[in-house]
């Protein structure tokens, strides 16, 4: 009985703790600087991005979203365009992604939902 708990507890350990790593997703912490109500002040504030990795059923396929996104679009973007590019380097070797909806298109072209944006693309390294 002790020994099936310990077993129990030791898997509840591992396996806790890990599983941030299945759902693919980066976090990061960005400042934001804007005009402050004072004449040369500058208002600093915090926002954390998530870009999370799904993948396609063509492994070198996949899709990031990416939130928030209205209020820090372009590091927003340049989140999705980290967390792709990381994973086509670790599973493939290259950089190199062909995006059917990528970061460098207009912002306007881009879908928001829920404050998010969704990203396509395929790894082309071979």
């Amino acid at each position: 009985m002790t020994l099936t708990r310990i077993l129990c507890l030791a898997l509840a350990v591992t396996v806790v703790p890990s599983c941030g790593l299945f759902q693919g997703g980066d976090k990061e912490t960005v400042e934001i600087r804007s005009e402050g109500a004072e004449p040369g002040a500058e208002e600093v504030r915090r926002v954390r991005i998530r870009a999370s990795l799904d993948r396609g059923k063509d492994r070198r396929e996949f899709t990031v979203r990416v939130s928030p996104f209205l209020s820090v679009s372009e590091q927003a973007l340049a989140s999705a365009r980290h967390r792709a590019t990381s994973y086509c380097l670790e599973n493939y070797g290259g950089s190199n992604i062909a995006w059917t909806i990528g970061p460098d298109q207009p912002i306007e072209e881009l879908v928001v939902d829920a404050d998010s944006v969704t990203l396509a693309g395929r790894c082309t390294q071979r």
